[in-house]
C-alpha cells in the first residue's frame, strides 16, 4: 500500500482571507527557484517510495507555467512508483 502524494503549488493571484496554506500573491518569478527546490527535495527520498496518489495543490496550481508543472510531474514519475491509474 502506498501514500499520497501532494505537491505543493504556493502561487495566487490573490491572497484568500480564508486560506491557511503557505501561499503568496503575484510571485511566479519565483516559480523556477521553487520548482528546483521542489525537485531537490524529492531527491532526498530514498528509492522510490509508492504513491497512490498525486495531489497538486496549495495556492492556484494552474497559475504556475506548463514546462514548469510538466517538469516537476516528470520527476515525480522518475522518484515515486506511481500506481498505475492513479488519480
Amino acid at each position: 500500500m502506498g501514500a499520497g502524494l501532494y505537491i505543493h503549488i504556493p502561487f495566487c493571484h490573490r491572497k484568500c482571507l480564508y486560506c491557511d496554506f503557505a501561499s503568496w500573491e503575484c510571485r511566479l518569478n519565483d516559480a523556477e527557484r521553487y520548482a528546483r527546490a521542489l525537485m531537490a527535495e524529492m531527491e532526498l527520498y530514498p528509492g522510490r517510495p509508492r504513491a497512490d496518489t498525486v495531489y497538486v495543490g496549495g495556492g492556484t496550481p494552474s497559475l504556475l507555467p506548463p514546462d514548469i508543472l510538466a517538469r516537476i510531474l516528470e520527476r515525480v514519475r522518475l522518484r515515486f512508483r506511481v500506481a498505475e491509474g492513479a488519480e
